[in-house]
């Protein structure tokens, strides 16, 4: 849902076309610490758990957008986990949303977004993608999963998941070694379902804060995930009256065996939460094992002319330093797509009414 005309811009400047839901997109960055967790996969032993987050919301006002990699300590952090060619890239976009500006006073509260990208994708990277979920009333909490997402944190200090514990665990690479791979992907599981479950808990003191103003609508909650930031949200289904009302998963391959104990996967058969799978052309159909193991609403979207990167900011970004017109109409084209689709299943199922009909039902079951 993105304008499909740009902005004046100044010479090699790159615009992220402006978002066309109803409001305007005000952004912060926060800093998560889990106290309770140790961080088994730090060089560092005594490092308790950190989220790095940035949360996109509605706003009424205007000012100067912030830069596309976060604050200074982390634009210069990112020449780390970048080539140069990227790198210069990123540093000529101009993003639509405006640091730390008020959440709009326009509805009593908000329904909110968890979001994590796929392994080697920061956050940063679907800033087109989570402004125009924000521009459509949703408060877009972008949470990058340390080492599965490259980050860097406020403080400019770059955490590459290349190399790292979780680099050859399974959605991503693969592993030779069978039973090692079922014992970080039942970890994996484990640790960032822990991650999305502390931030969720973590709303209701942000929910007190001045700048939040009880805005965060805790009883309507979606996950969703990209690729290999789709684990939070696999694990989250397999939990009994999990907080989470919805789950969107964008381009997995999940097949039979995904949903078999053989691999420690969940059958996803305890949620009662609709679930919205995005097939890109990169994934296949899920197969009907899999559809048949679900109990809950199921919708499957199938794109065609997409490709893997078709959520992120990739495609466009590369286009527009081309000054290639047909492929930034073509990028543009396929996100409105997938934002489309993504807020009309939201509203579809993160409404009230919808949410209580649920969870009666469910009760009754």
């Amino acid at each position: 849902m993105r304008k499909g005309h740009l902005t004046k811009k100044t010479k090699n400047e790159i615009i992220l076309p402006e978002p066309d839901g109803d409001y305007r997109v005000g952004t912060t960055i926060l800093t998560f610490t889990d106290s309770t967790r140790r961080d088994i996969a730090s060089p560092d032993s005594n490092q308790f758990r950190k989220l790095y987050t940035q949360i996109w919301y509605p706003t009424d006002e205007e000012g100067d957008p912030i830069s596309y990699l976060g604050n200074e300590n982390q634009a210069a952090g990112f020449e780390e986990l970048e080539d140069t060619l990227w790198m210069t890239r990123f540093k000529r976009i101009r993003t639509n949303a405006i640091e730390e500006g008020r959440i709009s006073n326009s509805q009593l509260n908000y329904p909110v977004l968890f979001f994590s990208a796929g392994f080697g994708l920061s956050k940063n990277y679907n800033t087109l993608f989570l402004e125009g979920l924000a521009s459509q009333g949703y408060i877009v909490i972008g949470i990058d999963l340390t080492y599965v997402n490259p980050l860097v944190t406020e403080e400019g200090v770059a955490i590459n998941p290349v190399g790292s514990y979780w680099d050859d665990f399974p959605m991503t690479k693969g592993i030779d070694d069978e039973e090692l791979g079922k014992k970080k992907l039942e970890m994996a599981n484990r640790y960032y379902y822990a991650d999305y479950c502390f931030i969720y808990n973590e709303l209701n003191r942000l929910n007190k804060t001045e700048f939040f103003h009880n805005a965060i609508d805790r009883t309507r909650v979606a996950s969703m995930g990209h690729s290999a930031g789709v684990i939070p949200s696999i694990a989250l289904m397999e939990v009994d009256n999990s907080p989470f009302k919805a789950f969107i998963i964008y381009d997995v391959n999940i097949h039979a065996d995904y949903a078999s104990e053989t691999l420690l996967f969940p059958k996803l058969n305890k949620t009662n939460s609709p679930i919205c799978l995005f097939i890109l052309e990169y994934a296949s159909l899920p197969s009907q094992e899999f559809i048949t193991s679900i109990n809950a609403e199921l919708s499957i979207f199938a794109l065609k002319g997409t490709n893997h990167s078709s959520i992120s900011d990739i495609d466009f970004i590369r286009y527009s330093d081309e000054n290639n017109i047909e492929g930034i109409s073509n990028s543009l084209n396929n996100l409105n797509k997938i934002i489309t689709m993504t807020t009309d299943f939201l509203n579809n199922n993160l409404s009230e009414s919808d949410i209580q009909q649920r969870t009666t039902m469910h009760k009754s079951h």
